[in-house]
């Protein structure tokens, strides 16, 4: 039987089951790097969520795993997809004969860059200021998770006490290339900067350590 059959029939099952036990949510598709789950939904979803795909639901999240998989029918989604009710998850990943791979967001992050001094000659102090950031990205809901150790802070002076790294997971952002030196920042108006920037087959992968002076 051919891969396209046996996906349309998993999926139409898939669909059946979480119009069961799933919930309303709303979809949205991002087009721009602007507030993606802002405005109007591109449409809404009757879908789960399980950490384990048999979809037992006798498991529970954990606050290191922020995988899960999506009850719902996968040929509605696409990848970078954000899907909103109770909790905010993206999608990660999909691929045939199985259900999409979803990450549960648990923080909000702004993205910026900063333009410093390059010309020859004489110029102004060349590292970081408020006055030279730019927001590239805003308002992204993504998963962030403290890794199990500190590290010497990526501001590098003598004052600085050992700051604490975190791994952040996020879906593919329209027109923006996040890359070593850029800065994320939450709602409560902390930076990191972003030390380690892979996009991987799952979307972003991010390494960001906590700026503390």
């Amino acid at each position: 039987m051919l891969q396209t059959t046996i996906s349309a029939r998993i999926a139409y099952g898939l669909a059946r089951a979480a119009s069961i036990v799933g919930a309303d949510h709303m979809l949205y598709r991002p087009t721009t790097a602007d507030r993606p789950v802002a405005g109007s939904p591109f449409g809404t979803i009757f879908c789960a969520f399980d950490v384990k795909p048999d979809f037992r639901f006798v498991s529970t999240a954990q606050p290191t795993h922020s995988y899960a998989a999506l009850l719902a029918d996968p040929s509605l989604v696409r990848q970078g997809d954000y899907l909103v009710g109770d909790e905010i998850h993206f999608i990660a990943r999909i691929e045939p004969l199985r259900p999409a791979l979803c990450v549960l967001c648990d923080q909000t992050l702004d993205i910026l860059t900063t333009a410093v001094a390059t010309s020859a000659g004489t110029n102004g102090y060349g590292g970081r200021t408020s006055d030279t950031d730019a927001v590239v990205a805003q308002g992204w809901p993504v998963s962030m998770s403290v890794r199990s150790r500190a590290g010497q802070d990526v501001t590098k002076l003598p004052s600085d006490t050992r700051a604490a790294y975190y791994d952040v997971l996020a879906p593919p952002i329209p027109r923006v290339v996040l890359t070593f030196g850029m800065r994320v920042r939450d709602p409560a108006g902390q930076s990191y900067q972003i030390v380690s920037a892979e996009l991987s087959p799952f979307g972003w992968k991010l390494v960001a350590g906590l700026a503390t002076t």
